[in-house]
């Protein structure tokens, strides 16, 4: 049993959304639970205790870096797109975890696995910024 002190944070684990690191990821329900993590762990990975939601990776377009079931923390006030971020994005499709990179006036998904090629974005948002990932051994 966790004390309650103000060493822990408890942050929304959407436990039934998937970020895709493949194909895409449709989610139809959205059941977050609580989830309790240390503060110092959300200070080290700088990442805001009111905005950061953690979800679940889905598929291997992401892979070595981000391995599919692994858990990441998304920072959903950090949508300011940097060449070296990877994001949370939602097209009229899916929600995907891919990098972003505009080429010729043209966004793209990336993907780290070269065995994807690059996915053309018209319409999208960005939920947020990937903070950490937490790879399940």
């Amino acid at each position: 049993m966790i004390e309650p002190t103000s060493n822990y944070i408890i942050l929304k684990y959407q436990k039934s959304v998937i970020a895709s690191a493949g194909g895409g990821a449709i989610n139809c329900e959205i059941d977050s639970q609580p989830l309790v993590i240390d503060k110092q762990l959300l200070d080290h990975i700088n990442s805001r205790y009111k905005y950061t939601e953690i979800l679940q990776v889905f598929g291997e377009s992401m892979e070595p870096d981000i391995k599919e079931g692994s858990l990441v923390f998304v920072d959903k006030q950090d949508k300011e797109l940097k060449s070296t971020g990877v994001y949370l994005i939602r097209t009229n499709e899916a929600i995907y975890l891919k990098h972003v990179n505009m080429i010729d006036n043209t966004y793209y998904m990336i993907s780290t696995n070269k065995q994807y090629k690059d996915i053309r974005l018209d319409q999208f948002e960005i939920l947020g910024r990937l903070k950490r990932v937490f790879t399940k051994f």
